[in-house]
């Protein structure tokens, strides 16, 4: 038997859903069905009159402490009596009374309100109920053809922040833009600001320079003593850049003025690489004729080697975990070093020979590398395999960057500079 709610308290009013719908109470769907289509859903078998069979039924419950309450279901076209016995509790798959109770009519994959079934129900209220049959859309049925699930982007944990971050689809990375004006030749050093809207550049014949990361557009130019630097790098809080050069010392630069705060000791001369923990406490730096070293940040003053087996490298970088170092070389592969004892980790793989630049991804999935032969290489950091390789430049690739969501890689050689990625789709 069928049951229509009587809308006469409220019209539209589900006394089921507790909530207020209107036309809830017509006999027909939006899509023209009516509710035979779907199925009925407190419709749980038997003859007319049986507890099981039609809620209407009556029962003789005089004895019943529910029959004495002052329940209004009449206006519902419920009577009190009929849903006080342990048979006919069980409305819409929910019992009221014995949580125990089991039923073989329940187990009809028939009586469905839309695709929710008992065991549907026990997910709504299980949230670790891991039932192969559900789907994980908080337990709702994915055969259900009236419920069409929306889909998701995979999401990944990024541990060093504990929050949840798309993957980065490397395997859709494209050139987005190339600048080629042979004023700007000679880029050597890149660093993007924190917010991934402003690419830094130098070179041993150019000035400091601020770019619009998206268009590659200069817009600064640092002052004229910040000419000849080979490499730089970023503090973490976005106010300060730090050069390096073969002929000259190490240098602490103002982003908002231009102007050169301080420079390290002389014996920082001679640094091809150069970066900051994230502490802004420690800066690490790669030179090809010496070692690995560590400086303090605040006064420049030389801490020691990371060890007496880094020597020759031609770039470095800090992982995100602040625990580990990266160098690049053309007569080694990229290793890993432990910053705190200087011991060798091992190497990224055996294909990472002749390297120019190293930097790791924000999320320390991937290490991104410039090579001699203009190649852009993306690889694992797990398990060393490739996950991208693409012929980037004609020249070799003398600096790489990458924006702090991971979203965007900037690579240079001495005739260009070009954009990698992928514009979100509309």
């Amino acid at each position: 038997a069928e049951l229509t709610p009587d809308p006469s308290p409220e019209e539209g009013f589900n006394p089921f859903l507790g909530e207020s719908k209107p036309g809830i109470q017509s006999s027909t769907t939006a899509s023209g069905q009516g509710p035979s289509d779907l199925g009925n859903p407190f419709d749980l078998g038997g003859d007319s009159g049986d507890a099981l069979g039609d809620l209407n039924g009556t029962v003789d419950l005089s004895d019943d402490p529910l029959a004495d309450q002052d329940l209004d279901l009449a206006a519902y076209g419920i009577q009190p009596e009929a849903i006080s016995t342990p048979e006919a509790d069980n409305i819409g798959g929910l019992n009221f009374e014995d949580p125990d109770f089991d039923d073989p009519a329940f187990d009809d994959p028939d009586f469905a309100p839309q695709g929710v079934t008992p065991e549907v129900m026990t997910a709504f209220e299980d949230p670790d109920c891991d039932d192969p049959g559900l789907d994980d859309l908080h337990g709702v049925n994915p055969d259900d053809p009236h419920i069409a699930p929306v889909a998701e982007p995979p999401l990944v944990v990024d541990d060093s922040l504990g929050a949840m971050v798309a993957p980065i689809p490397y395997e859709a990375f494209d050139c987005l833009h190339v600048h080629l004006e042979q004023r700007d030749r000679g880029i050597t050093g890149l660093a993007i600001s924190p917010d991934g809207t402003i690419v830094y550049t130098c070179g041993p014949d150019t000035y400091l320079c601020g770019w619009e990361l998206y268009d590659l557009k200069k817009f600064a130019q640092f002052d004229i003593y910040s000419k000849g630097a080979d490499c730089l790098a970023l503090s973490p809080d976005g106010t300060t850049l730090l050069t390096g050069a073969s002929h000259s010392n190490m240098k602490r630069w103002d982003v908002s003025t231009g102007q050169l705060i301080a420079a390290f000791n002389e014996a920082s001369m001679g640094v091809n690489g150069v970066a900051i923990a994230f502490d802004s406490q420690t800066v690490v730096t790669s030179a090809s004729e010496s070692n690995l070293k560590m400086w303090d940040y605040g006064t420049g003053e030389l801490l020691g080697p990371v060890n007496d087996e880094s020597f020759g490298s031609t770039g470095v970088a800090i992982a995100p975990d602040g625990c580990t170092v990266l160098s690049s070389s053309l007569k080694s592969n990229i290793c890993f070093w432990d910053l705190t004892t200087g011991e060798l980790l091992g190497p990224l793989n055996d294909a990472s020979f002749g390297a120019t630049a190293v930097v790791v991804s924000p999320d320390g999935q991937a290490v991104i590398t410039g090579h001699q032969d203009g190649v852009l290489a993306i690889t694992d950091w797990e398990t060393g395999q490739p996950i991208r390789i693409i012929k980037a430049h004609d020249h070799p690739i003398t600096a790489v960057a990458v924006t702090p969501d991971g979203w965007y890689i900037v690579t240079a050689t001495m005739m260009e500079m070009k954009l990698w990625g992928c514009w979100p789709e509309a």
